[in-house]
């Protein structure tokens, strides 16, 4: 019988933060329109300003040596080069834009509107670049993204190794990474008092009021995104790179 796959606990996440000394000011002001908007009793759903973030990726980092790889990795990226690269070549008379910038506006649900638990602010992205380098940045991680591999085999005794097969010589390919939706959670019924991140029966809301009411409220604007960030579940930052 083949060896069981380790089963993946998703310890680790990797995110841009949108806190920073800059933004925290404007989301202060713009965030405080939400809440009377609300009934009282959904307002433990509202995200603060503080945890506002892009999530690239999370990563099962049990091992150590996973852990090790996901930190030299962050620690070696070279941020510029890759925002460079995901906003193309420049138009005549124009340069390239310097520093990661993320303006967000208006409100959508992860889900149909009227019976969502999770809205969210989407950046305004319109030449992607943004969004390419989301995926350039999670693409140094893909070696880590996913269940950790299988451990190895002991080799057989040659007698019953038989010839050897394209399933012994090579190894599997990787699965294609799923689709990056960058996102920055601004109300999540997870966080209401009473119920957990395993409650089946989670508070579900009719957003459409909402997202109509808010949708052209820009939350922060043109501000720069400062850090690349490894946390642990929970947000508790491991080790940052400035971009």
């Amino acid at each position: 019988m083949p060896p069981k796959r380790p089963t993946q606990q998703l310890t680790h996440f990797l995110a841009l933060p949108l806190h920073t000394p800059t933004s925290l000011p404007p989301l202060h002001t713009t965030l405080r329109t939400l809440p009377p908007s609300l009934p009282a009793h959904l307002h433990p759903a509202l995200r603060p300003p503080t945890t506002l973030h892009f999530t690239l990726c999370v990563l099962d980092l049990r091992d150590p040596i996973r852990l090790s790889t996901a930190l030299s990795i962050l620690r070696t990226l070279d941020l510029p080069l890759l925002w460079a690269i995901a906003q193309g070549p420049a138009a005549p008379g124009s340069r390239l834009q310097k520093d990661v910038r993320v303006t967000l506006k208006g409100l959508k649900a992860t889900r149909n509107p009227e019976i969502t638990s999770v809205l969210y602010a989407p950046p305004v992205d319109e030449t992607k670049a943004l969004q390419r380098f989301g995926e350039l940045v999670r693409s140094h991680f893909a070696c880590l993204i996913g269940p950790p591999p299988l451990p190895p085999s002991p080799p057989a005794p040659p007698e019953a190794a038989g010839p050897a097969t394209a399933e012994t010589v090579m190894p599997p390919l990787p699965r294609p990474l799923p689709g990056l939706l960058l996102h920055a959670t601004m109300f999540n019924t997870v966080y209401i008092p009473g119920k957990s991140r395993r409650d089946r029966q989670r508070v579900e809301i009719d957003a459409r009021a909402l997202i109509e009411a808010f949708g052209e409220m820009v939350w922060m604007d043109n501000i720069r995104v400062e850090e690349l960030v490894l946390c642990r579940m929970g947000a508790k930052e491991v080790e940052g790179v400035e971009s």
